[in-house]
């Protein structure tokens, strides 16, 4: 009874240490490529309507200290700073202006690539999650962000980054990927302070995660990891030692750093309202304002598809309570903090509180998917066929979603043909007399001037000095740096911050006044002429006589006796610069 020989194409032959088993060739599967498609169709569209120079608003000011490697208004955006200086300097092509929008482009379609993985994790639907993201990649506020130079494309990127990380490493407890979140997290901090809103929820998703023991014990790594890209903020004094012309509150000293840094100039926006002041902004934000304004959210988001949100919060408080704390947590801080900030711009802090309710759309989107093809299933005739078609109706649904908001916004947000503020700057400066001293502030008319003056080169004969650099005694460095073009000016040897001012003396502006209307001519521009009706700005124009531009707010400085008239300013909206015609 022996045994029968065994089968030799059943027996496994043993293989040579030095020839490994071959691996099969694995292609990237659809689904893993499709939020980079998603990030793809919104760089597409982003360049399409990308701004060809300035932007509206803080773009001048930003593309002006990037090009520098400068300080920009607080709180710095130190990464921003350096990734704008080098793509100003790296890109041979197109104007320096037209680089720093390329940069917001790019960074937001990356941030679209980010939000797709997001959606796609939270409503487990690939297509929905890819739609989801177009969808959001095309609202107005965050479209309009995306082709000019602004800092908030690259701040939601990073806040993407952050939850991508964190939900990775919440699925798979792998640690490195908690590093990640560390990493990610003190870059967003290196970029813009508001990421801190995202604590509470990071810190709620973690000690709530089943590997929360794992992260207790990463603690000692995580804090250096978290506390190594904050040494992106070094870049601040040291841009401000070079003394370059974008030099924001020369933090070149530890008082004026910390300020800068921290925001100050801003907290007296904050939680300054009280009750009725919180009323006011969240009708801004909830709509209606008016039968034309429908608030930031309505505005951004159909109603109709805001319906789908409270769906997507069902959904996800039976199915995954922990990522609807998640989601709670920055959406609701998000929201509570922009209602208590009082600012004209106020609907770009709302940005990230949008994303997250195009995430729930996303979630209630996926529920009613399965809640049709449950009812399919049911149905005695349903098959194969039957079964595929909500598969195919979702990938239908979300194209067309997208492809109406990019339809509904594109003219609104199109910056393809937006010349206004360069042409601005420079009949501005064409109007000026050769080897004018100009005064100035204020972001349209001041931004703009700087931009074509210091990266341009237009006008080379004339000096611009910041209106508030003349009012702040911790910025006097920045005025008496201009002896080197001829612009005069003497310090008080006792120079302190009147008592009840906001840190202001106008001394400087005073003896910047009287050092060099005699000898050269001198202009206001912006905020100092907004500012004519204050007792103290009467005082200091009192010896003077002026011409006045029934156009822009500018102000001719002259020398002898004062007219009885204030300047006129009502010609053109304080929101518009951009009609001044040359004289």
């Amino acid at each position: 009874n022996r045994k029968p020989p065994p089968i030799l194409s059943s027996v496994p032959r043993p293989q040579s240490p030095l020839r490994p088993l071959p691996m099969p060739h694995r292609p990237a599967s659809l689904r893993s490529l499709l939020p980079w498609l998603a990030a793809l169709c919104a760089a597409v569209v982003y360049g399409l309507t990308l701004a060809p120079g300035l932007g509206p608003g803080d773009s001048p000011e930003l593309t002006t200290a990037a090009w520098q490697a400068g300080v920009s208004h607080p709180t710095g955006y130190p990464v921003y700073m350096l990734l704008g200086w080098l793509v100003t300097h790296a890109v041979p092509f197109g104007s320096v202006a037209w680089r720093m929008n390329l940069l917001s482009a790019l960074a937001g379609a990356g941030a679209v690539g980010l939000v797709a993985l997001l959606a796609q994790r939270v409503s487990r639907q690939p297509l929905i999650g890819v739609g989801v993201a177009l969808l959001f990649a095309f609202s107005s506020t965050f479209w309009s962000q995306a082709v000019v130079a602004e800092v908030y494309t690259l701040h939601l990127f990073w806040v993407a980054a952050v939850l991508c990380c964190l939900l990775t490493w919440d699925r798979c407890g792998d640690r490195r990927w908690l590093w990640a979140v560390a990493v990610t997290y003190g870059f967003a901090f290196t970029h813009h302070l508001q990421c801190v809103l995202l604590a509470p929820a990071l810190v709620y998703f973690g000690l709530t995660s089943r590997h929360r023991g794992q992260l207790w014990r990463e603690l000692p790594r995580l804090a250096p990891l978290f506390l190594l890209p904050l040494a992106f903020y070094l870049y601040l004094p040291w841009a401000a030692h070079r003394n370059p012309p974008a030099n924001w509150n020369d933090p070149s000293n530890w008082p004026n750093f910390l300020a800068h840094v921290s925001g100050k100039q801003y907290r007296d926006n904050l939680f300054q309202g009280g009750l009725p002041g919180v009323w006011q902004q969240l009708i801004r934000y909830a709509g209606p304002v008016s039968l034309t304004n429908l608030g930031h959210l309505r505005t951004q988001i159909p109603e109709w598809m805001l319906l789908l949100a409270p769906i997507g919060i069902f959904s996800l408080a039976r199915g995954s309570r922990r990522l609807l704390g998640l989601t709670l947590l920055v959406y609701g801080v998000g929201v509570i903090y922009a209602l208590n900030y009082r600012i004209g711009d106020i609907e770009v802090y709302y940005i990230v509180s949008h994303m997250v309710v195009y995430l729930w759309i996303g979630r209630g989107l996926s529920f009613l998917r399965a809640v049709v093809m449950r009812m399919a299933r049911r149905r005695p005739t349903a098959g194969r066929r039957t079964s595929s078609a909500p598969r195919s109706a979702a990938l239908v649904a979300a194209g067309a979603l997208a492809l109406v908001a990019l339809g509904s916004n594109w003219t609104r947000s199109d910056r393809s043909r937006y010349t206004e503020p360069m042409d601005y700057a420079k009949r501005m400066l064409a109007t000026l007399e050769p080897g004018a001293v100009v005064v100035g502030g204020g972001d349209q008319w001041y931004f703009p001037l700087i931009y074509a003056h210091y990266v341009e080169g237009v006008r080379p004969d004339i000096a611009i000095v910041g209106f508030y650099d003349t009012l702040m005694p911790s910025r006097v460095r920045l005025v008496t740096r201009m002896t080197r073009q001829g612009v005069r000016a003497t310090v008080p040897p006792d120079l302190k911050p009147l008592p009840g001012t906001r840190n202001w003396n106008p001394a400087i502006l005073r003896s910047v006044l009287a050092e060099n209307i005699a000898v050269r001519p001198v202009y206001l521009l912006g905020e100092p002429v907004k500012l004519w009706q204050k007792p103290w700005m009467q005082e200091l124009v009192a010896p003077y006589r002026w011409i006045s531009s029934s156009q822009v707010p500018l102000v001719r400085m002259q020398p002898g006796d004062p007219k009885a008239t204030a300047p006129r300013t009502a010609g053109l909206p304080s929101d518009d610069p951009t009609r001044i015609t040359s004289r």
